[in-house]
């Protein structure tokens, strides 16, 4: 069932509590992964938006108190109370997904190939200043040195200030929709008839905002008390393909491709991602959208070195960096006719805890020429395989044919930063239209308006 909520479920399915989306696919044995670089989204935990907490409270307000309900089901309204606010906490499910992320790191990576104990000791975190997100890298690492005698590092909270640059926030002010309409255009095809069964012979005077809220309140309160909310019981199991699908719109044309400018929020953190896996500060120092060069420029503060890389963002941010990669790019979604073999699922993508992880192999077994030149140079042939939720990604539309390998899963780590090369160019350009304006800017922007009058 969590699979089917909106908003977020963890990444798992309803047979196991940690059970990924998918299995992991155990890379070439031609191959060992020398680094591993991921991008995760943050534990359970409760929304922090208040208008959002605002318009749940109003729909509980049309149907809570009243002395008879048509519908048994809603006799559990007669005496309910709404108490999950809007704090943003992380759920004690929450902090356990993210220890056992840490923990299923440990197995799968750490003393094996590569990677050594000392590696993932070593290890590099990185969050914003959400308190969800903060306390869901310190419980990863905790979750990555259990069994050990050390301790897990401290993540570096990178501020989320309005004018601040931030790779791991969305700074787009202009960020827009081209469908704006797109999801009240499918609650006007499946909430009637929700509406009509729920308010039987009793009008509450329920709209398409209600009965979505409701759905919410199914999710927020069976992560919240780890048992099923009786909000679920509101809905036929038939309808939660539909509550799925109003998901899939809102990210698709709020966060993803459906918004022209979301990509951009993407750049930052991809040319962060290059600079990690070739070692080569050249990719932030081009940068010229959400790098922090000050910070980015100093080993303390932006190592290149580590083996192990953990960053903590949203689901909107991991949305990003999807959509600048081509990842599970559908022809634009209908607002009224869901297309039952689309790619593109929130629900699978983005839950909470959600992870892009991106490894970096170093393989032989390339051919002759490319095994002597490797030998010759001392430096290894070395590839990237991209996983999301454990699957791993065809890389075919990023790289050409003849840079990649093991059905497109594999592609030749100079290919990766060359072919990207040109996406980059052009969503730095368009980041451009965001209107965002960064600190250095802003101040001098604050001492000309106090100084003359200035106004933007």
């Amino acid at each position: 069932m969590f699979r089917s909520m909106q908003p977020g479920a963890p990444v798992t399915d309803s047979s196991s509590r940690y059970k990924p989306l998918s299995e992991y696919p155990s890379f070439p044995s031609r191959c060992k992964v020398d680094q591993i670089i991921v991008l995760q989204r943050g534990g359970a935990s409760l929304p922090s938006d208040a208008n959002l907490a605002i318009s749940i409270q109003a729909s509980i307000a049309k149907v809570v108190g009243k002395a008879n309900y048509s519908r048994t089901e809603m006799d559990f309204l007669g005496n309910y109370t709404f108490d999950i606010g809007s704090s943003g906490t992380l759920l004690p499910y929450g902090e356990a997904q993210s220890k056992q992320s840490g923990v299923q790191f440990r197995k799968r990576y750490c003393g094996s190939g590569s990677i050594t104990d000392e590696d993932c000791s070593n290890h590099w975190l990185s969050t914003t200043g959400s308190p969800a997100l903060i306390e869901s890298a310190k419980n990863w690492g905790i979750g990555l040195m259990q069994g050990t005698n050390e301790s897990p590092r401290l993540p570096r909270i990178i501020s989320e200030g309005e004018h601040r640059n931030n790779t791991l926030a969305g700074k787009c002010p202009n960020l827009v929709s081209s469908v704006p309409t797109a999801q009240q255009q499918w609650r006007d095809v499946w909430t009637p008839a929700v509406i009509q069964r729920l308010q039987g012979v009793t009008n509450y005077g329920l709209n398409s905002t209600d009965i979505v809220n409701f759905a919410h309140l199914c999710a927020l309160e069976s992560l919240a008390t780890t048992n099923l909310s009786p909000f679920c019981g509101l809905f036929l199991d038939s309808e939660w393909s539909y509550v799925e699908y109003d998901g899939d719109l809102e990210k698709y044309y709020e966060h993803s491709y459906g918004a022209p400018l979301a990509r951009t929020q993407a750049v930052g953190y991809i040319n962060e991602l290059l600079t990690r896996l070739n070692r080569n500060s050249f990719y932030v120092e081009r940068d010229r959208t959400q790098v922090n060069n000050t910070v980015d420029a100093r080993e303390s503060t932006f190592p290149m070195d580590r083996t192990v890389y953990a960053d903590f963002t949203s689901d909107d941010q991991l949305l990003a960096v999807m959509t600048l990669l081509g990842l599970f790019h559908d022809s634009p979604l209908s607002p009224t006719l869901p297309c039952p073999m689309r790619t593109f699922v929130a629900s699978q993508m983005i839950p909470f805890g959600a992870r892009i992880v991106v490894e970096r192999l170093s393989c032989t077994g390339n051919g002759f020429w490319d095994d002597l030149a490797a030998k010759l140079s001392h430096l290894p042939t070395r590839f990237v395989r991209v996983l999301v939720n454990d699957r791993a990604m065809g890389l075919g539309h990023i790289c050409p044919e003849d840079e990649v390998s093991e059905q497109g899963t594999l592609c030749r780590l100079v290919a990766f930063g060359k072919s990207l090369g040109p996406t980059l160019e052009q969503a730095t350009k368009e980041f451009e239209k965001c209107g965002f304006v960064p600190a250095n800017l802003w101040d001098g922007v604050k001492r000309k308006k106090f100084q003359g009058g200035f106004t933007i």
